[in-house]
């Protein structure tokens, strides 16, 4: 079955967006004088982590065509990573996101 949706299409639910955004982060605290950053949305965070060189990433994939793509792509990711002009996320304040559990 061929998929409609376009990248920039994906939604999430209202959890995922809470748990990929840092909803979760702790409150202001008056006490120290110390405030906390407003959680970015979905598609800020995406766009200011890994759009850049996902989308160069893609086009390469979409160039070669190679016969194994997801490997393809990975071992692009892996490789330039590094060289993207995306803004570092503070791994402090990450918040995990845990597995889903599936009922089968």
């Amino acid at each position: 079955m061929e998929s409609s949706r376009g990248i920039h299409s994906v939604s999430f639910s209202e959890e995922a967006q809470g748990t990929l955004c840092g909803a979760q982060q702790a409150p202001d605290d008056e006490s120290t004088g110390t405030t906390h950053p407003k959680p970015l949305s979905v598609p800020e965070y995406l766009e200011s982590t890994v759009m850049t060189v996902l989308t160069e990433g893609l086009e390469d994939l979409c160039r070669q065509r190679p016969a194994n793509p997801v490997d393809h792509l990975a071992l692009f990711l892996l490789r330039h990573s590094h060289s993207s002009s995306a803004t570092e996320v503070d791994r402090k304040s990450a918040v995990p996101v845990e597995p889903k559990k599936r009922d089968d």
